[in-house]
């Protein structure tokens, strides 16, 4: 899930006091400096919070009828087209005791089941049009629920207040169901008894001050969550309850919403599979340490009847016996030819270099649909056994965005190789061997040390700054300690005009995250360097799109990929003038090879849940379509 880092304008309800006011100033304060819209009905308060630089007050009663509520949403989009977050934070809270049924104030009560819930459900409904419209262009937006603990174990003083918290943390959970393959992420925070003028009303802000968690603690938190992207943000006290009990809810829902699709279209019985099953087989590439699947998404898919054969495999981060640990069958290493041809094999690089016909489905990253280097020979050896290729890369939501990639930790793990090799350069020296990191912390840690401690005076530009990989080509510099201004980000708009471009002979270091599809000007090429003398700056450029068989590659100033054994190779830049150097390793998220592997499984397994129904289910039905125009392509090249 992409990072609050990445809203550009981020709307508040409630925000004039506790939580939402804390929210709206240290979202202001973001790296990104997002424009914050500070929204609520006390208009002192939200006078006094416009004069803070980045926030913008404006009144919005959410206790108010559904028709003025739809029109105080178009309003807001009107006034801020860029809105692509919002946080749904008002509420109201009273004790209730059923022991006194005559003093229940009903009136009341649905007064707080209208602010606390039926408002958020109109706002929601009333600004999704927006974001989904953002959302088929391929930007983000976010829809950020607040929740509460006692919306999973209720507090019975507080019973209807409860009630409406169980409503919203239910319809987050649909929420995020239903828009899992568009660009609208439904983010869930849940409190726990929290410092805040909620309680002021029922007087008891002097009891409660002894055991609710600080504001200024809780923020903290919120804010660290919503910048790592978590889909669910549990704080205090309900962090270990909610990963006891809650944590699996969503592949739930979501794996509940594919069966009861699958049972209203129900394909022929000559299309349904005979064996729910996958085999992961082993991977060949030297130093590839990831796994398509994990143990973890192998047992979700086990608990929900597929059978998953293993191949045993020394070099993988996951060890043989934490498959097996999980019901996980293990097979010989590389025995997937003689594998049963009704189960498909799954993987992630290239297969080894062969002749030999594939008469199975595979599931993998074949790297062959844009004419790369050998492309038809590939292609027809599936034509030549009968099998099918389903190739990741192309696997596309509703919206056209992949439904699984290593995007970002390509990009992050490539930040960190160019940064390892601008300060090998800076030491008159070459970079050398690359091993894969324990975990994020141990890689930042030796970018930092390289650098002396810290990234501060290092400048880089990031091109495709917006995707997957650019936010991780940003996310790395930002933790090695690069300002904000010293991170040029560019996207689309930025290279509309076409290169090359002498801004990036203007940094040290130059991350290419672009999705190549078509031909485009380069972005660099050897005669912008020749001239540039000895006045460039730039010292690496790293290639994570490493496109380096791709005619039409934007950055034709080297030839070959390079390997974590020799990560870098040099450019011909003439004599006198400073070095430069390129970083083309076309597996970098191997660098993070068990986080990496963890969130890219996660990502596909909506989709490997439903590849029995491939059919009828549009992921699926549309990779195979490509496949067979790729096939008929190779077909023709090869002269079959």
């Amino acid at each position: 899930m992409p990072s609050i880092d990445d809203s550009k304008c981020i709307l508040i309800t409630g925000a004039t006091s506790g939580i939402g006011r804390a929210l709206a100033l240290a979202l202001a304060k973001l790296p990104s400096r997002p424009q914050v819209i500070a929204a609520g009905r006390r208009k002192e308060r939200l006078e006094e919070l416009s004069k803070i630089e980045g926030i913008h007050g404006v009144p919005l009663n959410l206790d108010t009828d559904l028709d003025t509520l739809k029109k105080s949403v178009e309003d807001l989009i009107s006034r801020f087209p860029d809105l692509d977050t919002v946080i749904l934070n008002a509420g109201t809270q009273q004790e209730t005791s059923f022991k006194k049924p005559e003093e229940i104030n009903l009136p009341s009560l649905v007064r707080e089941l209208n602010v606390n819930y039926v408002s958020n459900l109109g706002f929601i409904t009333y600004v999704l049009p927006h974001f989904l419209k953002r959302s088929s262009e391929g930007r983000p937006s976010f829809i950020i629920t607040m929740s509460s603990g006692v919306g999973i174990v209720p507090a019975p003083m507080v019973p209807n207040y409860s009630a409406t918290k169980a409503a919203l943390h239910s319809l987050s959970i649909s929420l995020r169901a239903q828009l899992h393959d568009t660009n609208v992420h439904v983010i869930e925070i849940i409190p726990p008894l929290v410092e805040s003028e909620l309680h002021d009303a029922s007087g008891l802000t002097e009891k409660l001050s002894k055991i609710w968690m600080p504001l200024d603690e809780f923020t903290k938190v919120t804010v660290e969550g919503l910048r790592k992207g978590s889909p669910n943000i549990p704080v205090g006290f309900w962090e270990g309850l909610f990963q006891k009990y809650e944590a699996d809810k969503d592949d739930f829902a979501l794996s509940m919403m594919k069966r009861q699709q699958d049972l209203l279209v129900t394909p022929p019985s000559s299309q349904i599979m005979s064996r729910r099953a996958f085999w992961l087989r082993c991977e060949k590439k030297e130093f590839e340490r990831r796994a398509a699947l994990t143990p973890t998404t192998a047992k979700k898919l086990i608990d929900a009847g597929f059978e998953i054969f293993v191949e045993r495999d020394e070099q993988r981060i996951f060890r043989d016996e934490e498959y097996e640990a999980v019901g996980c069958k293990l097979v010989e290493n590389n025995s997937w030819p003689s594998a049963p041809k009704d189960i498909p094999i799954i993987g992630l690089k290239e297969l080894p270099e062969s002749t030999d016909p594939l008469p199975h489905t595979h599931i993998q990253f074949a790297h062959c649909y844009k004419r790369q280097a050998g492309w038809s020979k590939v292609l027809s050896r599936f034509h030549r056994g009968g099998g099918t290729l389903y190739d990741i890369e192309f696997l596309n939501d509703a919206s056209g965005r992949r439904v699984a990639a290593f995007g970002f930790h390509a990009g992050f793990a490539g930040a960190a190789a160019g940064a390892l090799a601008f300060a090998a350069q800076r030491k008159g020296e070459t970079l050398g061997l690359l091993t894969p990191y324990e975990n994020e912390a141990a890689m930042i840690a030796d970018v930092k040390k390289a650098l002396g401690g810290s990234g501060k005076g290092v400048r880089a530009l990031v091109i495709g700054a917006l995707g997957r990989c650019g936010r991780g080509a940003v996310d790395l510099f930002r933790k090695i300690g690069l300002e904000e201004d010293d991170i040029v980000k560019w996207d689309m708009a930025e290279t509309a005009k076409g290169g090359p471009f002498q801004e990036i002979l203007d940094v040290d270091i130059f991350v290419n995250c672009i999705y190549l599809s078509s031909q485009i000007p380069p972005f660099v090429t050897r005669e912008t360097i020749a001239a540039a003398g000895k006045q460039r700056r730039l010292a690496v450029v790293v290639d994570v799109s490493c496109d380096t068989t791709n005619p039409f590659n934007p950055i034709p100033i080297y030839n070959i990929n390079t390997t974590f054994d020799k990560p870098t190779v040099p450019v011909d830049v003439g004599a006198g003038n400073p070095p430069l150097s390129v970083v083309s390793i076309d597996h970098l998220p191997t660098l993070l090879p068990r986080e990496a592997s963890e969130q890219f499984s996660s990502d596909l397994l909506p989709s490997l849940m439903e590849f029995p129904s491939r059919n009828t289910a549009r992921v699926w039905v549309d990779a195979e379509k490509l496949y067979k125009e790729k096939l008929a392509e190779a077909v023709a090249a090869e002269g079959l």
